[in-house]
């Protein structure tokens, strides 16, 4: 994650960057075995969130993290990364994961997840202004697309196509449940 500094748009005087995740293999490398996926800004921090694998040259599922980089401390010790899931086998992965802003201390960060046995979920967790989860993590029977869901009079909408149709789905902020 990098923050430039200048004193107007296209004059940039410093670049002062943190590591978000620390990815496996030399520079250049083109499988990192990760997505990022989301990027808010909370009132206190720089939300990131991504799915990864093993940075470490072994075999396991693709799991859901988040880091949060406060804005106080624009450095690798003012990052927190927070792994949501701990899948450990291969069969079990996640999605690419969407970050939401509710407000600027909410946000949902939802994900597509698939188990061993090839059936697909969305998950989902309501996390504070730091990254942090706030609720249990949630489970809907639903899809995502490449739309960015979006919050809307108290709920989180978004859509994905099914053969020539639309399908909305929506998640009520207040209680976490989900409707299509």
């Amino acid at each position: 994650l990098s923050k430039y500094n200048g004193d107007r748009l296209g004059i940039w005087n410093s670049v002062t960057t943190v590591n978000t995740l620390k990815y496996a293999g030399n520079v250049g490398a083109n499988n990192t075995n990760a997505t990022l996926g989301g990027f808010e800004i909370s009132d206190t921090a720089y939300l990131t969130a991504g799915s990864s694998g093993p940075q470490n040259g072994s075999s396991g599922g693709k799991n859901i993290y988040v880091t949060a980089t406060l804005k106080n401390n624009f450095t690798n010790a003012g990052t927190t990364f927070i792994w949501i899931t701990h899948h450990a086998s291969a069969t079990h992965t996640c999605s690419n994961p969407q970050l939401v802003e509710i407000s600027k201390t909410k946000y949902l960060l939802m994900w597509e997840e698939k188990d061993s046995s090839g059936a697909r979920s969305v998950k989902y967790v309501f996390l504070n202004g730091n990254g942090s989860p706030e609720t249990p993590l949630f489970t809907g029977n639903a899809t995502l697309s490449d739309c960015q869901p979006i919050y809307h009079n108290g709920k989180v909408v978004w859509y994905v196509t099914d053969g020539s149709s639309l399908k909305f789905y929506r998640i009520d902020t207040s209680n976490g449940t989900k409707n299509r």
